[in-house]
């Protein structure tokens, strides 16, 4: 993959995402994807202008979550993932990455161009595209003893919590440029980044932990937030007050 599409390929799988459920809102994503409210990664904004009060002020409320980890380590064939929940359980499975760099730069450039024409509906070949994409990854990495426990995560979250997928690729830099937000689960039938349910981060483990710094009152914090001509208009009062 060349430089330039792997640094877009996380961004450009989110906002594919994003911009197939903003046309219709929330409306929409609870009926295509089972889900009730969007928000995780880079898409939360994506359906507040459908949004009622109740449901921005639901919105608004901090989740807590659980943490599901994902550490990908390199093998003589391939790749291991090791799942741990927060329970400290922990099971391994090895796999095969089954995409050529060809393959993921061809898919990233579709989603390029299905952004900039805006043709991703639900039954498009490039959403189709997306799925595939994300069920076969998610089908690879989500194997034997790592689904089971993934499963059992998902069944045992406590109400008004989540479960956060967290992936560590610092021993596997060549899967940085994966597009993991497309993962999608089958049975959930939607992009497991999708749902403030379940967010997915990619998780830099710091060679050294990072000292408190000294602070002084007040805290001044310069925000800048974005107001694109060419996308779907944000709330940045909202997103002010969120922050």
């Amino acid at each position: 993959m060349s430089p330039l599409a792997a640094r877009r390929a996380p961004r450009a799988a989110m906002f594919f995402i994003a911009k197939h459920l903003g046309a219709g809102g929330l409306a929409r994503a609870k009926q295509e994807f089972g889900i009730k409210y969007v928000c995780g990664l880079n898409i939360e904004w994506c359906g507040t202008r459908f949004r009622t009060p109740k449901q921005r002020a639901f919105n608004n409320k901090a989740m807590d979550y659980i943490d599901f980890d994902l550490h990908l380590s390199p093998t003589p064939n391939g790749y291991r993932v090791r799942a741990v929940n927060a329970q400290g359980a922990n099971v391994s499975a090895d796999f095969e990455l089954p995409f050529t760099d060809t393959e993921i730069e061809n898919l990233m450039l579709r989603v390029g161009r299905a952004r900039k024409n805006r043709s991703m509906g639900r039954g498009s070949a490039d959403m189709q595209a997306a799925l595939k994409f994300g069920s076969k990854l998610f089908d690879t990495v989500f194997a034997g003893e790592v689904l089971a426990l993934w499963r059992n995560g998902l069944n045992s979250i406590p109400a008004g919590r989540g479960l956060r997928v967290r992936v560590f690729l610092t021993d596997t830099p060549d899967l940085l440029d994966l597009p993991w937000e497309f993962l999608y689960d089958k049975q959930l039938n939607r992009f497991v980044a999708v749902s403030s349910k379940t967010p997915l981060v990619r998780y830099p483990a710091l060679p050294t932990p990072i000292r408190p710094l000294p602070l002084q009152l007040p805290l001044r914090i310069l925000a800048m937030i974005p107001k694109p001509n060419d996308w779907v208009a944000l709330d940045v009062e909202l997103e002010w007050r969120n922050l």
